[in-house]
């Protein structure tokens, strides 16, 4: 909408240049129908700077509930045990999971305020010299690629993650394109490619932790490593015999049988 802005002509107060973008105003925010561009819009009748301050802080603080069940669920699924039996290694634990929940939100925070800095900001500094109709896809993409620098502030065990996540993005994005522009012949087209593409990745990911005897289970990390034992088994891998052993009823059996064995002394 903001290149479609840039291009168009005749930018009256009446005219569809400054109409076309109203649509965009959530409800009950007309106020905003005042601005004269969509930047308005997006900065709100506040000062650049002063706007992105405020963003980001306001931001922070909506990005931290959702990292909290990223971290803290998989944490009380996996470590049950030694949350309850290793006091200090419980603590050790619920110290990284809070400190991961507040870096991973610093850095989703982080990478939307830039969006929108790098995006307005440049706008700003560019117009005086490439006039408001210089400002194209060319430029949306400038703008766009710094805002990747903010995986600075992730941890360092999640940007390989977030890699290939984006790489798998941009994979499908490329072959949608390639779809439109008409580059892939129909005879090569299949309706559900992914399907196929999920099904080799998962077997590939079970060859290494099942196969051979498990010989490769050591190219898994080592959370993934416990999520995979959580669901398949934790025990038998160089049997090829998965099995779970139940350590929910061993906590509680351990459990019962301590205070079982406070309440004999006690008794004598």
């Amino acid at each position: 909408e903001m290149i479609r802005h840039n291009h168009t002509k005749g930018t009256g107060r009446k005219g569809p240049a400054f109409q076309e973008w109203h649509r965009l105003v959530p409800p009950g925010e007309d106020y905003l129908k005042k601005c004269r561009t969509p930047y308005g819009l997006v900065m709100q009748n506040r000062y650049q700077i002063l706007h992105h301050i405020q963003f980001f802080l306001s931001e922070y603080k909506r990005k931290i509930p959702v990292y909290i069940p990223v971290y803290f669920l998989p944490a009380l699924v996996v470590h049950r045990w030694n949350l309850f039996t290793k006091p200090r290694l419980g603590k050790s634990i619920l110290y990284k999971c809070v400190k991961g929940t507040m870096q991973s939100a610093l850095f989703l925070t982080t990478f939307c305020t830039f969006a929108w800095t790098f995006t307005c900001g440049s706008a700003y500094f560019l117009v005086p010299f490439v006039g408001k109709e210089g400002l194209g896809m060319k430029w949306l993409a400038g703008s766009f690629f710094p805002i990747g620098s903010s995986i600075i502030c992730e941890k360092k065990s999640r940007r390989k993650e977030i890699a290939v996540y984006c790489s798998a993005r941009a994979l499908e994005s490329f072959a949608l394109c390639a779809l439109t522009w008409g580059w892939i012949p129909k005879k090569l087209q299949f309706k559900r490619f992914d399907v196929v593409l999920f099904s080799v990745g998962v077997g590939l990911i079970m060859h290494c932790y099942t196969d051979s005897e498990g010989d490769y289970r050591h190219t898994l990390r080592g959370k993934y490593l416990n999520v995979l034992d959580f669901v398949f088994g934790n025990t038998g891998h160089t049997k090829s015999k998965i099995r779970h052993v139940p350590s929910t009823s061993d906590l509680a059996r351990g459990f019962f049988a301590k205070k079982r064995k406070e309440q004999l002394t006690d008794k004598d």
